[in-house]
């Protein structure tokens, strides 16, 4: 007997649902009647707070979903149009203003140093290192040229030994952290010549 409607109906046209127990019983309404039941206001609320409640329970399979969702072509167009609709009513804008006025953590600040030394690869198409040793050398070389700016007083640079101009990368075995007069004496010459080239001068004299 389906609740809805008061009509006796055949066993196949109720939903069927599993209880806490374990135990697979059906719904007390038909399937006619719930989905007359969703068109309406009070069902597609209903409906909404359910959705929340899953996504509160299930926060990882959610996101799952909507990873493999945005992979597919059909998810891609979708995600376009989401961006250009939150550019359009100004979300992106207040999103950045409400980051500007908090205060930058120490990590997010040598993500961004790290990020702004290897824009200059992206500038030549040269291959970025991605690799973890690669990105903990960077962001510890940002972090100890800070250190030796506020000890020494004086301003210094995180270099590449082979310099970007002539095809260096972001390597860990390709970074100095040298003085910001140095840094500019040596321009575009890879570390080994300059240094060789000064010795030779200082012997010299």
């Amino acid at each position: 007997m389906c609740t809805g409607c008061n009509n006796a109906k055949q066993v196949s046209e109720f939903y069927k649902k599993t209880l806490r127990t374990g135990c697979v019983s059906y719904r007390s309404t038909c399937k006619l009647c719930e989905k007359e039941a969703k068109k309406t206001l009070k069902g597609r609320e209903q409906r909404a707070k359910e959705a929340v409640r899953y996504r509160e329970k299930h926060p990882e399979k959610i996101i799952g979903i909507k990873r493999k969702y945005y992979a597919s072509e059909k998810g891609k167009e979708c995600k376009k149009r989401e961006d250009v609709a939150y550019y359009k009513s100004g979300g992106r804008k207040a999103c950045e203003l409400r980051r500007a006025e908090k205060p930058m953590s120490e990590a997010r600040r040598l993500s961004r140093s790290a990020s702004n030394s290897q824009r200059r690869e992206r500038c030549k198409d040269l291959s970025i290192a991605k690799d973890e040793l690669s990105i903990f050398g960077l962001k510890e070389a940002h972090s100890l040229r800070k250190l030796r700016n506020k000890l020494t007083s004086t301003i210094w640079n995180v270099d590449h030994t082979h310099p970007v101009a002539k095809g260096g990368t972001s390597e860990y075995w390709n970074i100095q952290v040298v003085p910001e007069l140095w840094n500019k004496q040596k321009s575009h010459i890879h570390s080994n010549r300059y240094f060789g080239a000064q010795y030779k001068d200082q012997k010299n004299v």
